[in-house]
């Protein structure tokens, strides 16, 4: 009986960790930077066609350092539903991820994607599509997040969100925020 136990629990399968791009350590790099280094940023909002503009001294990127963090793929439920696909787009490799689930009635990141030369830890660009999809509303943000690599630099030098809401009985309202830094 004993040795019939034994090989049971030595045939318990083993679980694979799946590990997807980590945008909170790179959202982590980034604070690091940004902590040693000052920018101002001009920035943009625009809602419903009504815009204004604002320029900031020695910004941190806070905000868009918090966004990096809460989008990160790896903590998500829906971690083993990504499909992965490895591509070209011009003179970048490209790393996609896209959920493998209707897009009806979902809410969370839809697609994910990354822009890299050599290094997938210092992307020139990341692109994030996040729904919320239920009876009452439907939401969709675009989220653009695009690095300076010069070699002996990397940081996020603009950031963009652009966005979309359609309440139930409302008017849908459309926004846009970017920022981008000045040297």
């Amino acid at each position: 009986m004993l040795l019939l136990a034994v090989s049971l629990i030595g045939c318990k399968p083993k679980v694979q960790k799946i590990e997807l791009f980590d945008l909170a350590k790179l959202a982590e790099q980034q604070q690091q930077y940004f902590e040693k280094s000052t920018f101002s940023i001009t920035r943009i909002s625009i809602l419903n066609s009504i815009s204004d503009t604002l320029t900031i001294d020695n910004y941190l990127w806070e905000e868009e350092i918090s966004s990096m963090k809460s989008l990160d793929l790896n903590p998500t439920r829906y971690k083993t539903d990504y499909k992965e696909e490895n591509s070209t787009a011009g003179d970048q490799k490209l790393l996609k991820y896209t959920l493998d689930l209707p897009k009806k009635e979902f809410t969370g990141i839809y697609e994910f994607s990354v822009y890299y030369q050599d290094d997938i830890n210092h992307p020139s660009k990341i692109e994030i599509l996040q729904l919320a999809h239920n009876l009452v509303y439907k939401q969709t943000n675009r989220y653009l997040f695009q690095f300076v690599n010069d070699g002996k630099r990397h940081y996020l030098n603009e950031f963009s969100l652009e966005g979309s809401q359609d309440l139930m009985m409302k008017d849908p309202v459309i926004y846009q925020i970017s920022s981008k830094a000045i040297n």
